[in-house]
């Protein structure tokens, strides 16, 4: 275990500090303020200290702790469940409201209604959810990039339509649409612009094995033998994109149907009901969720993060 003061974190000392995974804890004297597992200690100790100016909590947080301890684990599950046991028995003042999944948020999408593709952080309308992410930022890439593979909806303003449908990156949905609701469109009159969109909507974000990252794969190599190496160096953060997208939505499909049995857990539809620390067993509590159809990729955002943790040990 080590240990620090506060005040002398810095960026020469975040940048030493281990990748592993583990548990950090902050102090003031003896009193234990703030815990929380880390799948990687560097990027959990940096993502903090980098939001501390901007975040009021976690800024209360730091000015309000002296010390500092980093814990490494074997593996992510046993910070987990070592947390858990530690908050058994003491309530740290910053626990509660450091939970930052309240911050994550929905891919909200629905071929119906404008703008079609959205963010929310809810998901209490007749929109298909998918989620939560950890990060807006990261989803706004992947719509903007599903928008540029497929020419799909991705409405940056509320005002329809948009220089978008100008300069060909998108198709005009927002005019097709209200223009097949307005005239309903006869039955048997083939494919219809709703139909069609729903489809490209799926396509792109529903359907992990879409095709679009082997796509967009296929490019860059097309360019590596071209010897248009610039033009493939462009291409590797979109595939990285699609990567980690294509990672979280096979996560979400098979989260909450993950059940296994262990000497050391028991898990439940992607939840710990049963542990064992240091010998002894703890029983937690297992929440019951009545998910809507539309929410079939969806799962609550203060069980997701428990949830990955216990997913990527099955992988």
């Amino acid at each position: 275990m080590a240990e620090i003061l506060i005040h002398e974190i810095d960026n020469q000392y975040l940048s030493k500090v281990s990748e592993e995974s583990g548990l950090l804890s902050f102090f003031s004297g003896r009193t234990l303020l703030y815990v929380t597992e880390a799948i990687n200690l560097k990027h959990k100790l940096k993502a903090l200290w980098l939001i501390k100016d901007e975040d009021l909590t976690v800024g209360e947080l730091f000015n309000n702790s002296n010390k500092l301890e980093i814990k490494e684990t074997k593996s992510a599950l046993s910070a987990l469940l070592q947390v858990k046991t530690i908050l058994e028995k003491e309530k740290p003042e910053y626990y509660r409201s450091l939970n930052f999944w309240k911050d994550y948020v929905y891919l909200a999408i629905n071929p119906a209604e404008f703008p079609f593709v959205k963010i929310s952080e809810y998901t209490e309308e007749e929109w298909f959810y998918i989620g939560p992410f950890r990060s807006r930022f990261f989803l706004v890439d992947i719509m903007e990039l599903m928008s540029k593979l497929l020419k799909i909806p991705f409405c940056e303003t509320q005002t329809s339509p948009c220089e978008k449908m100008d300069d060909g990156r998108c198709r005009g949905w927002c005019l097709l649409i209200k223009s097949e609701l307005d005239k309903e469109a006869e039955e048997n009159s083939g494919q219809t612009q709703l139909q069609k969109l729903d489809a490209l909507l799926k396509e792109a974000f529903v359907h992990p094995d879409n095709g679009l990252l082997e796509l967009v794969q296929n490019e860059k190599e097309k360019y590596d033998r071209d010897l248009e190496f610039s033009k493939a160096e462009l291409l590797k953060p979109e595939i990285e994109l699609l990567k980690r997208y294509k990672d979280w939505l096979i996560f979400l499909y098979k989260i909450k149907n993950l059940n296994y049995v262990t000497d050391t857990i028991s898990v439940k539809n992607g939840q710990i009901v049963r542990y064992k620390d240091d010998g002894k067993e703890h029983l937690c509590p297992y929440i019951k969720i009545d998910y809507r159809p539309n929410e079939l990729l969806a799962v609550n955002k203060n069980l997701v993060d428990e949830a990955r943790i216990l997913y990527q040990e099955r992988v």
